[in-house]
């Protein structure tokens, strides 16, 4: 329909969805390309938000796929995005993220100093005891 109608940003928003929806599937590869392709048109667009969003989907399908590196580059990414919009709540999901893959990859102090900021916010947005589900 959005092509249709050539809105190219409801494109790009519903490949994004279907990305998300397809990594819950456990569709691992074609999320991540339909992730990729959405975080580029979102920042070719100058859509900082959606775009560290993508980063921050694509994190987690990267993470999945056992690709710690990659995870943690998209997750920095999407933390980065995060504060220059100031979406504190997206901010303590990603320092979440950030978190549980470092103490995956067994580093536990930065694991530890994530935990510390992502919760530093969450009890600032008034959600003490939240994690990244939220």
């Amino acid at each position: 329909m959005h092509q249709e109608i050539d809105n190219a940003y409801g494109v790009t928003l519903q490949r994004y969805r279907l990305g998300e929806a397809l990594a819950h599937l456990g569709e691992l590869e074609r999320a991540a390309e339909l992730l990729e392709r959405a975080r580029d048109e979102f920042a070719a667009d100058g859509r900082t938000r959606l775009t560290g969003r993508a980063e921050f989907a694509l994190g987690g399908v990267y993470a999945r796929l056992g690709r710690g590196e990659e995870a943690g580059a998209r997750y920095r990414a999407a933390l980065e995005g995060t504060r220059a919009v100031r979406g504190v709540r997206d901010e303590a999901r990603v320092l979440d993220a950030l978190a549980e893959l470092a103490a995956s990859l067994g580093e536990e102090r930065e694991a530890e100093e994530h935990r510390t900021a992502a919760r530093e916010l969450w009890e600032r947005l008034g959600l003490a005891g939240a994690g990244s589900d939220r």
